[in-house]
């Protein structure tokens, strides 16, 4: 591809205006002198477009981090995508499967250790300022009263009961069986109730 090279005939009367005004002048001087360019005959050889955007040059050895960093997100997040529905149904069931047993281990653990648990923890919102206000913040949104849900409310039921005292009906949920029992006796006045909320897709 061929274009015309720009010629300006009164380029170094141009220049020595720019050196002694300022644009704004210039731009008037320009109209006083008539000034214009044309497009001279001969030809102009561009170069040839850089083939990668990035700016990567060379053989295949060359490597560009950022192609690996695509390649991996892009098998994070969309693996699977081409998968038949037969596969589909074995990897969710194996996924229920999975979380199953999770859920399994994760209420004997909080059986063993609810009341140590509680014994340490009940008190912490004592020394934690932010959480305290960042709860009290959380309640002035909320219509007056609220129904509110401690989703794994633990063995203390601490986090609602900050917002129960603040005149909310607040429910207090958790998969073992124990940890409602310590927080139904250590939180009189509020709900507890024995629920995995995995259940009911929360």
């Amino acid at each position: 591809m061929a274009l015309g090279r720009l010629k300006d005939p009164q380029a170094d009367e141009i220049d020595g205006l720019l050196n002694s005004v300022d644009l704004s002048s210039y731009g008037l001087q320009r109209v006083k002198l008539n000034h214009s360019i044309r497009l001279d005959e001969e030809e102009t050889e561009m170069e040839p477009q850089n083939p990668n955007p990035r700016g990567a040059y060379g053989g295949e050895d060359d490597h560009d981090p950022l192609d690996e960093i695509i390649r991996k997100f892009n098998e994070h997040w969309f693996q699977g995508w081409n998968v038949t529905p037969q596969e589909h149904r074995v990897r969710d069931r194996n996924r229920r499967i999975h979380m199953n047993r999770f859920s399994e281990l994760t209420i004997k653990s909080y059986d063993i250790v609810g009341q140590k648990y509680h014994d340490l923890y009940k008190d912490e919102l004592d020394s934690k300022v932010f959480d305290k206000e960042l709860l009290n913040s959380f309640s002035k949104l909320l219509p007056q009263p609220a129904k509110v849900i401690d989703a794994g409310c633990g063995p203390s039921g601490h986090i609602g009961k900050q917002v129960f005292d603040l005149g909310h009906a607040v429910t207090g949920i958790d998969v073992s069986a124990n940890c409602i029992s310590i927080a139904s006796n250590y939180n009189k006045g509020m709900n507890f109730k024995e629920m995995d909320m995995s259940k009911y897709g929360l």
